[in-house]
Formats: structure tokens, C-alpha cells, sequence
């Protein structure tokens, strides 16, 4: 599925070198450790890297963290324009 400007799709579903802000965190046991990362609704983040496992390596402010396949699937997120 490709990611689009204004469209909510997963935080799987965004390329490498892409933004988007979190909509939501769906797995509901795992939101506190999310929002700790600082991967909570309205936060900003850029897709730095694809690990080979298939997880995503994102950048919240000068953070980076490595977000499991499993759980990138259920982050919401909405692409956003790069400037």
C-alpha cells in the first residue's frame, strides 16, 4: 500500500526517508512504552531506516528507536509533505 498525504495507513506501510505524525497506538498493553519513546498520538516522526527483520528504525526529536514489524503495524499514522 503506498502512503499518501492525508490518508491514515500503518507505520509499516511508510518508506524509508518518509514523515508522518501518529494518529493512534493500537496495542492497547504497549501505548505507555510507546509514549515513553515518545510515539504518541500528534508526535512527528521520520522513517529512517528498514531493519532486516522488518522493523522500522524511526526518529522522534533526536531520538531514534527501533519499532518492531508487529508493533509498526499497529501505529496509525498520517504521511506528511517534506518541505
Amino acid at each position: 500500500m503506498a502512503a499518501h498525504e492525508g490518508v491514515a495507513v500503518t507505520l509499516n506501510d511508510m518508506p524509508v526517508g518518509s514523515r508522518a505524525q501518529v494518529l493512534s497506538v493500537a496495542d492497547q498493553p504497549l501505548r505507555g512504552r510507546m509514549a515513553s519513546m515518545g510515539l504518541r498520538p500528534g508526535a512527528e516522526i521520520s522513517i529512517v531506516a528498514r531493519g532486516a527483520s522488518g522493523s522500522r528504525i524511526v526518529r522522534v526529536v533526536d531520538a531514534r528507536h527501533s519499532v518492531a514489524r508487529e508493533l509498526a503495524l499497529a501505529i496509525a499514522v498520517e504521511p506528511m509533505h517534506v518541505q
